[in-house]
């Protein structure tokens, strides 16, 4: 599948601050479910524990202040598409590399977590 653009599409309703990334295919038919990227504070967190990066790594990466990352993954704080992007540019991102490190994250889970 040749992947001509990303581009990012807002949920609404209860779910605020929540992106659904997409990979636009020149056939729109052709999309998977496999093209389709969550990101949001708790996928922010795992993403963080996977690559073992401190908070103020993290931070850095993303063009936040650690205090307002700390926020996002607690939830306090909606994260924004701009960090959507960085996370998504700096980890260089695709679908089945993100289900990989999710899949990581869980593998690495204390029984009972």
């Amino acid at each position: 599948m040749k992947v001509e653009s990303l581009s990012y599409r807002l949920l609404g309703g209860a779910i605020s601050g929540f992106f659904l990334f997409t990979l636009h295919a020149r056939n729109l038919a052709q999309l998977k479910e496999a093209d389709v990227m969550i990101i949001d504070f708790t996928t922010v967190k795992k993403l963080r524990l996977v690559y073992r990066l401190s908070l103020a790594e993290m931070a850095a990466l993303l063009g936040v202040s650690e205090s307002h990352l700390w926020r996002v993954e607690k939830g306090e704080r909606p994260i924004n598409e701009t960090m959507r992007q960085r996370c998504v540019e700096e980890l260089k991102l695709s679908p089945p590399k993100l289900e990989r490190l999710l899949d990581m994250y869980q593998d690495t889970l204390l029984p009972g977590k």
